[in-house]
C-alpha cells in the first residue's frame, strides 16, 4: 500500500444510513471526524489498523487505545468501498 499520508477518509457502503465515512489520524489510529451524522458517537474512537483497510473489508474499532490482540473490537457493519487520504 502507498504511504497515505497523515489522515485518511474511509467511506462505507451507503445503504440508507446515517454513517457514510471516518476521517482517521494515522499518528494516533483514532477517528477526527464522522459523517454525516453521528460525529459526536465515533470522534475518538480507536480504530484496529487502519493503515491496512481496504475496499471490502469491515472496519473494527475501540473506546480505548488498541494494544492486545484479545481486546474486544466493535465493527461497523457496511463494507468499506473506499480509503483515500486527506
Amino acid at each position: 500500500m502507498a504511504h497515505l499520508g497523515k489522515k485518511i477518509k474511509v467511506k462505507f457502503a451507503d445503504q440508507g444510513q446515517d454513517l457514510l465515512w471516518f476521517e482517521v489520524d494515522l499518528t494516533t489510529d483514532q477517528v477526527t471526524a464522522a459523517g454525516p451524522f453521528h460525529n459526536d458517537l465515533y470522534k475518538g474512537k480507536y480504530v484496529f489498523c487502519p493503515r491496512s483497510l481496504y475496499p471490502g473489508m469491515y472496519l473494527e474499532y475501540s473506546d480505548t487505545p488498541i494494544v492486545k490482540m484479545h481486546q474486544k473490537l466493535t465493527a461497523i457493519k457496511y463494507q468499506i468501498t473506499e480509503v483515500e487520504k486527506v
